[in-house]
């Protein structure tokens, strides 16, 4: 199982947690199941101008194509970001 964390933005979309428990064997994995229980984050998902993934503090700089080879752990950590841009 690892922690998801929800950036405050996305929130509304995830029932207003700040962080969700997902039992997932891998990145894809955890990714898809986090999907199938808050449907509302699929805008987000695929988009890498609007998501950075983190894995304990890792950014992840593959397509979700290879995420199936990010094996987790139970101690596990992943954020979901995303950038901001300001001027």
């Amino acid at each position: 199982m690892a922690k998801v964390i929800i950036p405050f933005p996305l929130r509304k979309y995830a029932g207003n947690r700040r962080e969700v428990i997902i039992d997932g064997d891998n990145l894809k994995e955890t990714m898809e199941l986090l999907l199938r229980q808050y449907p509302g984050l699929e805008t987000i998902n695929h988009d890498s101008a609007l998501l950075s993934i983190f894995i304990n503090n890792r950014l992840i700089r593959t397509g979700s194509e290879k995420w199936d080879t990010f094996i987790l752990n139970n101690e596990d950590e992943i954020a979901l970001i995303i950038p901001i841009a300001g001027g």
